[in-house]
């Protein structure tokens, strides 16, 4: 669990919209939501059941722009796996913002390569500062609660 997400997601969705994507099932992506009151700050979260998909499949990502009613250009999308976060979200046209856990390598590496992030960070709370920055940001997307450390 992550006790101050919710202090962080607030935060950050009065300068942006917010929404999690992630590669799970409805049956687990729906409780984790409805455990953490995320509901209260997402505009909209995406499971891979949903999608019918899962990342870096370009219509995964294709949908969520399509819940967000946004251009690629103008979403920010964060996840902390290079090959399906960042290369997924990259290809369709997204900005991207690799979160890296120091000691933790990043989960699903098949090794093969992928685009390199425009931002990196370590913690969420940096989003709160790159949101003010980014010029067109109106939507970031985040992986997973429970995938995501606090610090």
């Amino acid at each position: 669990r992550l006790p101050k997400l919710a202090q962080w997601q607030n935060q950050l969705t009065t300068q942006t919209g917010s929404s999690v994507v992630s590669n799970i099932d409805d049956d687990m992506l729906d409780p984790i939501v409805a455990r953490d009151g995320l509901h209260h700050y997402l505009d909209h979260w995406t499971s891979s059941e949903t999608a019918q998909s899962c990342k870096p499949h370009r219509r995964f990502f294709e949908l969520c722009l399509e819940k967000s009613g946004l251009a690629a250009q103008d979403v920010l999308f964060v996840g902390d796996s290079p090959e399906h976060d960042i290369d997924g979200a990259a290809r369709v046209g997204m900005k991207t913002a690799l979160i890296v856990n120091e000691g933790d390598e990043p989960p699903l590496q098949s090794g093969r390569a992928s685009a390199a992030p425009d931002y990196v960070i370590h913690s969420l709370t940096e989003l709160l500062d790159l949101a003010r920055v980014l010029p067109n940001a109106q939507n970031i997307s985040t992986p997973t609660p429970s995938t995501l450390h606090s610090r």
